[in-house]
């Protein structure tokens, strides 16, 4: 008997739902997450996805309907950012076809962009400082924005004269700028809601909404760099600590409440400084799990589900991070090992990741058969497992025939 589409879409989607609950489903679910594979594997470069929308499309739309996953990680707004990042300057990153070859992958650059003075200018007002400190710094071409008028300088004949600022030069290239990247970031937006659409229609739910940073990493990737990170968990405890607040009481607050609007109700929240090579134990106590666990709490309280990456190794970190409800979050992990995790959470955490890239680059499709087997036996037991690439998914690199036999083999070995 054919199964229809809807069927096929209700069983892919209650599949990942008991999951990530802790319950059994009939099978593992694998979904696609993937940062460029699918770029590649249907022939295009890395340029060509993160500036043309059809190219991305095709490419997503082939991968999807080839390897049939049970769920499939947005692109469009993980990818199609060239025109965007182009226009304002942006200078924390590097892209393909912008300041990288075609077919080099997105680099992110440390570096220190706020001084260690600023905390306290930040934490008074952090939505002027990065209005008026961090978007000047971080976008070449919205440098104007130094500039810009506090708004609460805007009242009575201040509202007349304060906005002066906008009517120099600089500010009107700035904002015709902005607008330009707004309307191609409305398009971007656009094109992921019509596609998720499209992508229902033949069967295949959408798994990932909205994703964000937990307050220690925005200030460290984004603000003091690593050095100044480090450096302030030992100079400036406290003023690190009330900015962690600031960012929890109003960056991921918002954000939460935009992914409460979004089709897919899961999080994504990769974690960059919380592995064991970084921080102490202690360290991670006190600037990384109180937060990290308040903004999964937040999120909860939201009606969504967090689903934090823990890249690097996190094996140390188990016993800790193992306090949260039951069937209420989904871990997806890196280096960390799987059947110690399994054997400290049991079914009240859903562990996602499992297949190593290197396997799936270098390895055949015997063996990668084979991981899978070994998998489904120790971390899938009881359920509250999902198969996905060791690390961020599928690796540019991975060879087809491999990533084939990945989805092959869930679906005649993973059946409970």
């Amino acid at each position: 008997m054919n199964t229809s589409v809807e069927e096929l879409y209700a069983q892919r989607q209650r599949r990942m739902a008991d999951a990530m609950a802790g319950r059994v489903p009939d099978r593992v679910p694998a979904p696609l997450f993937t940062a460029d594979f699918f770029a590649r594997y249907a022939g295009f470069t890395l340029a060509e996805v993160v500036y043309d929308a059809d190219k991305l499309e095709r490419a997503l739309e082939k991968t999807i309907v080839d390897f049939e996953p049970d769920a499939f990680e947005q692109q469009h707004t993980r990818n199609l950012l060239g025109p965007q990042l182009d226009l304002i300057g942006y200078l924390p990153m590097e892209w393909p076809g912008g300041r990288v070859g075609t077919d080099d992958p997105f680099q992110y650059l440390d570096r220190e962009i706020t001084r260690a003075d600023e905390y306290r200018e930040f934490i008074a007002d952090p939505s002027y400082f990065w209005l008026t400190r961090m978007i000047p710094r971080t976008a070449k071409h919205l440098e104007a924005f130094a500039g810009f008028p506090n708004p609460l300088g805007l009242v009575y004949t201040g509202m007349a004269l304060n906005i002066a600022p906008f009517g120099t030069p600089e500010m009107k290239q700035a904002m015709d700028t902005l607008h330009e990247a707004g309307r191609h970031a409305l398009n971007t937006l656009a094109r992921d809601r019509a596609f998720i659409q499209r992508m229902a229609g033949l069967g295949f739910p959408v798994h990932r909404g909205g994703a964000m940073l937990c307050p220690f990493d925005l200030i460290v990737d984004f603000m003091r760099g690593a050095k100044g990170g480090m450096l302030d968990m030992m100079r400036r405890p406290d003023e690190l600590l009330e900015a962690i607040d600031v960012v929890l009481d109003n960056f991921n607050r918002r954000a939460i409440e935009l992914f409460r609007t979004l089709p897919s109700k899961t999080v994504f929240i990769p974690l960059h400084w919380g592995i064991d090579g970084f921080m102490s134990p202690k360290q991670f106590a006190t600037f990384y799990w109180p937060q990290l666990r308040r903004l999964m709490q937040m999120t909860l309280d939201a009606g969504l589900t967090p689903m934090p990456f823990f890249e690097g190794d996190c094996t140390s970190r188990l016993e800790v991070i193992a306090d949260v409800p039951p069937g209420s979050c989904t871990y997806q992990f890196e280096q960390t090992d799987l059947v110690r995790a399994k054997a400290v959470f049991g079914t009240r955490i859903c562990i996602r990741g499992g297949m190593p890239a290197s396997l799936l680059i270098a390895g055949s499709p015997a063996e990668v058969e084979e991981q899978v087997r070994q998998l489904v036996a120790t971390v899938g037991r009881d359920g509250a497992y999902i198969l996905d690439g060791g690390g961020a998914g599928i690796p540019r690199e991975a060879r087809p025939a491999n990533v084939r036999a990945m989805f092959d083999a869930i679906r005649r070995h993973g059946v409970y």
